[in-house]
């Protein structure tokens, strides 16, 4: 019911009621024979009327730079999640390549390369560098779950909030 009634009477705001009174006076006036006072209704209609064109343009350019705002906004969030995706990404390469690391290590002892004491020295330096990356890994989980859940306490998921008052 109030689509259909802002369809129909949308046109109704008060520049354009002002606009209406302002041509219905002038044309009274005309019919009366003033002619003076006829004339300036009709300039102060034009002048209502450009005000109207004016101020909805400008309504329309502050919708319009709101968008752009809230697109903007997205853009960030979406860059920040990329850029920690990213990170976290790198560091499950770095564990991968320290893995690899140690199956080359391992083979090179296989293959008598090398002696049991270089074996086990670079297979302990590995394995404290792999537990190392492991435990950073985790940290920026943490992190990343943390600032997550921080920005989702700032109120930008209202929705839900509402939803389970």
């Amino acid at each position: 019911m109030k689509k259909m009634i802002k369809k129909v009477l949308g046109f109704v705001t008060i520049g354009n009621v002002s606009l209406l009174l302002v041509v219905v006076i002038g044309v009274f006036y005309i019919f009366i024979n003033r002619f003076e006072p006829a004339i300036l209704c009709m300039f102060l209609a034009v002048a209502i009327f450009f005000v109207n064109f004016l101020f909805r343009e400008c309504d329309e350019a502050l919708d319009l730079a709101d968008k752009c705002k809230d697109n903007e906004r997205d853009a960030v969030q979406e860059t920040i999640w990329l850029y920690d995706e990213l990170q976290l990404e790198m560091q499950r390469h770095r564990l991968t390549a320290i893995q690899g690391m140690k199956y080359k290590n391992k083979a090179e002892f296989m293959q008598r390369k090398k002696s049991l004491t270089q074996y086990l020295k670079r297979s302990d330096a590995l394995d404290s560098i792999y537990e190392q990356e492991v435990e950073r890994l985790h940290k920026m989980e943490k992190e990343i779950e943390k600032k997550n859940n921080d920005e989702k306490d700032q109120g930008t998921d209202s929705e839900t909030e509402t939803a389970k008052s």
